[in-house]
């Protein structure tokens, strides 16, 4: 795994994405090594918009911490 630090790190960077948007995001922790990040969306908002948003704001910080942030689930293939 990485430090808690950098999670820590990433955390942050989506928060800024999203109050850059907007959009509040409060993190909340995975219950293993990681944390989430909890964004209530408008009711009726469909899996995909969601998660099409979420894929949206984490390629954002991706692209501006390409060294530390990615959105590779399969740990590994990670850089």
């Amino acid at each position: 795994g990485v430090p808690f630090a950098r999670v820590l790190d990433v955390a942050r960077w989506i928060h800024d994405e999203l109050e850059t948007l907007g959009v509040p995001g409060v993190p909340k922790t995975s219950g293993a090594e990681g944390l989430h990040v909890y964004v209530r969306l408008p009711p009726g908002t469909s899996y995909e918009t969601g998660r099409l948003f979420c894929q949206i704001v984490g390629t954002m910080v991706a692209d501006q911490h390409p060294k530390i942030a990615t959105l590779e689930r399969r740990v590994h293939a990670r850089g």
